[in-house]
């Protein structure tokens, strides 16, 4: 018999992967330096790599401005953001000033990145990996026990 969360709470103990410093550093180091979009689109490719949802608001724009072969930066993020009323739920414009006053150097963009995407579940959803690991666990639990047909 399959495990199903009957709710948000049966499954609220479990975290995915993230880091937010990585999330951070990544975002801050695109809007100090418009190139490191073009380091790191290869390896995130869409918002869902990022676990914070502000985060995702705001690569989401990022992409956009990219797809237009538009720059990134502090000022065109934000008028993008604005344009979408996404600029507040992201934290604002001060939120964007101090991720890219956060970085100090955007030498390792592409290790952010990487660790970044690394520790992703882009489009399945980190806690449908869960649930299906509970499915596992519990037909292997059953077949040890008899109990699976």
């Amino acid at each position: 018999m399959a495990y199903r969360a009957k709710s948000d709470k049966d499954v609220e103990h479990l975290q995915p992967p993230q880091s937010g410093d990585a999330e951070q550093a990544l975002l801050g180091s695109i809007l100090k330096d418009d190139e490191a979009i073009h380091q790191v689109i290869g390896v995130i490719d869409t918002e869902e790599h990022f676990y914070a949802p502000r985060h995702r608001l705001i690569y989401k724009s990022m992409l956009e401005l990219y797809n237009r072969s538009e720059p990134c930066d502090i000022t065109t993020v934000a008028n993008m953001m604005q344009k979408d009323s996404q600029l507040e739920k992201a934290g604002g414009r001060t939120y964007l000033v101090e991720l890219a006053e956060s970085v100090a150097s955007t030498a390792n963009v592409l290790a952010y990145a990487s660790f970044s995407g690394a520790l992703s579940v882009p489009q399945g959803g980190w806690y449908n990996v869960q649930l299906e690991a509970l499915n596992s666990s519990n037909v292997a639990l059953a077949t040890e026990n008899g109990t699976q047909k």
